[in-house]
């Protein structure tokens, strides 16, 4: 038996109802967002969620959402949400499978994005590598050069301070 297979058992034995029927009642809705809720914590997917519990992956979200800010500020929810928790590790433990260690998973994730990052740096790297132009004289900072060397010396001051910001803003555009 699977774990979803034990979450849904444990849910609806709890509910004293079933969750494939096609119904919006009150108890069948919140039934399926503990559901929702406890397939979550194992790492199933919204839609996968969706095709256990008979919704669509939209309603199953709408649950997910509602259901945190129940287990906030709701004691009751809360507390059912504690027992079923309870009940499916016990469950889990009695068939003897082994327990999800979310935080040996969150490590092993952390650890797959990082190495991903550092691969997507390095090929970064080798396309722009490839694909680099060379870089061309630059023939503003050159011609700058060139009047500041001819330029007469008592004029000099005067003629930077009026050509400097035209030079600097054309020399920015070119970059």
């Amino acid at each position: 038996m699977k774990e979803n297979d034990i979450i849904v058992e444990v849910v609806e034995r709890e509910f004293g109802l079933n969750l494939k029927e096609k119904t919006n009642n009150q108890r069948y809705v919140e039934a399926r967002r503990f559901t929702a809720r406890l397939l979550r914590d194992e790492g199933n997917t919204v839609e996968k969620i969706g095709a256990i519990t008979c919704t669509h992956h939209a309603t199953v979200l709408y649950h997910l959402r509602k259901f945190n800010d129940l287990i906030e500020v709701d004691k009751p929810t809360r507390d059912k949400y504690i027992k079923l928790v309870a009940i499916y590790k016990g469950r889990m433990a009695s068939l003897g499978l082994p327990e999800v260690d979310k935080d040996r998973q969150i490590e092993d994730l952390q650890r797959k994005v990082f190495n991903l990052q550092e691969s997507n740096l390095e090929l970064i790297k080798a396309i722009n590598r490839k694909y680099a132009k060379p870089p061309k004289p630059d023939r503003l900072q050159e011609v700058t050069k060139v009047i500041r060397q001819k330029l007469d010396p008592k004029r000099k001051f005067e003629f930077i301070k009026r050509i400097q910001p035209i030079l600097n803003s054309m020399i920015s555009e070119n970059s």
